[in-house]
């Protein structure tokens, strides 16, 4: 696990400490720790009978291994005439929809691709979009968006979703784009953590304090966070979509997150409301080219959707007009928000990174100075178009292992590999790029900055910043320099 090029150089100069203790004084109180709420399994309506023995025996014909086949409960994950037939249910469906739902000028505007039907954006004629190829133009499938089942089998295979993500090769409108890559040394880091974990005395076992919180439910933890892992890649959206809209860019998009930070906080809602609003917006651009008049539509209704899914107080309609100062009516703000719950195909419980947080500091027996800095670094992640396309997981993880370097607490041990999944070189990528966003944090992440410089937050975005000055004078401290790559 030992990378010189990738671990932040720890020394025992005096004129550091000496320094480093002139930084903020970040002694004041935290909100209570906050639970960590499991998904829940939801059980999936059974397929219709002539749907399952029509996929059986398609699946049957063009399978060579028969015997590997479920006829009780299997469905053909590549049959686009059992699709076809699932597409035309849902067709019919979204028929009736539009019938009692009048278009709003979002959905006359704008190009759209049916989630229902069996057309994804892959099937969109290139000639509209000449320069761009298939890599660029796929976006988040809607034949594997999030089926649940009991059977584990039907969560999918973690790695295997990582390959295929991985497949999809660089991005031309977003070639710095960042994703944790799988090898075989960190796989056999991760089984070595946890053989070592699960003989480790005061983890995971009677004398663990989770082992006696009900709410925690520790036993189930592992099932939970697995099926998280899975969750999280089938939700991710389209790291490409700016290439197929015509009059957004990402600076564009960093202008309506930078609004929506500032409205979040003025209304004082949880941070996992803050990052559900952005994964539905980049999932919604992923499957929607939308006109710049109707950008800021977009994120308030957003933000609306995930307010109700996470918040126990809710935001009115009044609420959301008013944010958005009157410029769209309260009917067309229920019309699109009406129609982002279909084009979304209602998988609206992505599983966002403050629970992986809140896991990975187990590690360090939830320590609130580590993660009160890690909440600012991971909240820096939401406005770098490199992060589009990055599991929560990793995003978060990363900014564990980068609030833990700044306040030098030490090497990134088995604990903190086995709670996150993440080994210290799976990290690195993603160390380097938040490196660069805080450099500059008025005109990277205005917003977010002065948010965090509240006693409320620790004042973590000042310590920062005093770390940043202290790592100039101080290079010995600092990360080591960026490599070259795609983050230079």
């Amino acid at each position: 696990m030992e990378s010189n090029s990738r671990r932040i150089r720890h020394g025992s100069d005096e004129n550091a400490v000496q320094h480093a203790k002139q930084l903020p004084d970040t002694a004041s109180a935290l909100p209570p720790l906050q639970e960590v709420r499991p998904l829940s399994r939801r059980a999936l309506q059974p397929l219709a009978q002539n749907v399952v023995a029509e996929g059986q025996g398609l699946l049957a014909k063009h399978t060579k291994n028969d015997q590997a086949v479920d006829s009780a409960d299997s469905r053909p994950q590549g049959s686009r005439e059992s699709r076809a037939s699932q597409g035309s249910q849902a067709s019919d469906a979204q028929a009736g929809l539009e019938q009692t739902i009048p278009k709003t000028t979002l959905e006359n505007e704008l190009t759209t691709v049916s989630p229902g039907s069996d057309a994804t954006i892959d099937d969109v004629e290139l000639e509209q979009y000449p320069e761009f190829d298939d890599a660029q133009l796929m976006t988040h499938d809607h034949s594997h968006t999030a089926t649940f089942s009991d059977d584990e089998n039907d969560l999918g295979d973690e790695a295997q979703l990582k390959l295929t993500i991985l497949e999809q090769g660089p991005s031309r409108c977003n070639p710095g784009a960042l994703f944790p890559v799988d090898t075989m040394e960190s796989r056999m880091t991760l089984l070595k953590c946890s053989q070592m974990i699960a003989s480790m005395p005061g983890v995971l076992d009677s004398e663990d304090e989770d082992m006696w919180d009900s709410s925690m439910v520790l036993e189930y933890s592992e099932d939970i966070f697995r099926h998280l892992r899975v969750m999280e890649l089938r939700l991710l959206p389209n790291k490409s979509y700016i290439s197929f809209q015509k009059e957004l860019t990402w600076s564009l998009r960093g202008v309506l997150i930078d609004w929506l930070v500032s409205s979040h906080f003025s209304l004082n809602l949880l941070p996992e409301t803050l990052f559900l609003c952005v994964n539905y917006i980049d999932r919604f651009l992923s499957v929607k080219e939308i006109s710049l008049s109707r950008f800021q539509l977009v994120g308030a209704v957003a933000l609306f959707l995930a307010a109700k899914f996470e918040e126990i107080n809710y935001l009115s309609v009044q609420d959301v007009t008013h944010m958005v100062e009157n410029n769209y009516p309260v009917e067309e703000i229920l019309r699109a928000e009406r129609y982002m719950i279909d084009m979304l195909d209602f998988n609206l419980g992505y599983p966002g990174p403050m629970s992986f947080l809140r896991r990975v500091s187990k590690a360090d027996d939830y320590n609130l100075e580590c993660r009160s800095l890690a909440k600012y670094l991971l909240e820096i992640t939401i406005m770098d178009e490199r992060f589009v396309g990055a599991p929560a997981s990793w995003s978060a993880a990363v900014s564990h292992y980068m609030a833990r370097c700044m306040l030098r607490q030490g090497e990134w041990t088995p604990k903190h590999v086995y709670f996150s999944n993440y080994t210290e070189e799976q990290l690195a990528p993603g160390v380097l790029a938040i490196r660069e966003d805080i450099n500059d944090p008025i005109s990277h992440h205005k917003a977010i900055y002065e948010k965090y410089s509240e006693r409320k937050f620790r004042r973590a975005s000042l310590f920062v910043q005093n770390w940043v000055q202290f790592a100039r004078v101080h290079p010995e401290y600092d990360f080591v320099p960026v490599p070259t790559g795609p983050f230079v």
